[in-house]
């Protein structure tokens, strides 16, 4: 074989081998970053104690603000909507049987009898303007 043909084919030999290396570089390195994405950065984290007293008063808490925020959306529905029921008509439905009702604009109720209902209600009434 020529000299000129031998050096060509341990060219063409050690390209190979170069592009082979090149390729087994480039998974390890795929390999890595994909491990790298996958761990956490930083050390793990270390675990928190389980504090009784705190997460009582934490859920209890919470408990009270959403009390809260029921009372005011009942509160705030039972301004825009006239209520079909309250405790006190579930009662009275309980211990009559029944209770009917039709809602009147307070117009169409005698002044005496609304500050009837107002007296009856706040029994400082008279003592005060309001």
């Amino acid at each position: 074989m020529a000299p000129r043909a031998a050096a060509l084919l341990e060219a063409e030999a050690a390209a190979r081998e170069a592009e082979e290396e090149a390729k087994r570089l480039r998974k390890i390195a795929q390999r890595e970053a994909r491990n790298a994405r996958r761990r956490k950065s930083g050390p793990a984290p270390r675990r928190r104690r389980f504090r009784p007293v705190r997460w009582l008063f934490r859920w209890a808490f919470r408990g009270v603000a959403l009390a809260g925020v029921l009372l005011f959306a009942v509160l705030f529905l039972y301004k825009a909507v006239n209520p079909p029921f309250t405790p006190y008509i579930l009662s009275e439905a309980a211990r009559l049987g029944g209770v009917e009702r039709t809602w009147v604009p307070i117009e169409r109720i005698a002044p005496a009898a609304v500050r009837a209902v107002v007296a009856a209600e706040d029994a400082n009434f008279c003592l005060h303007w309001g």
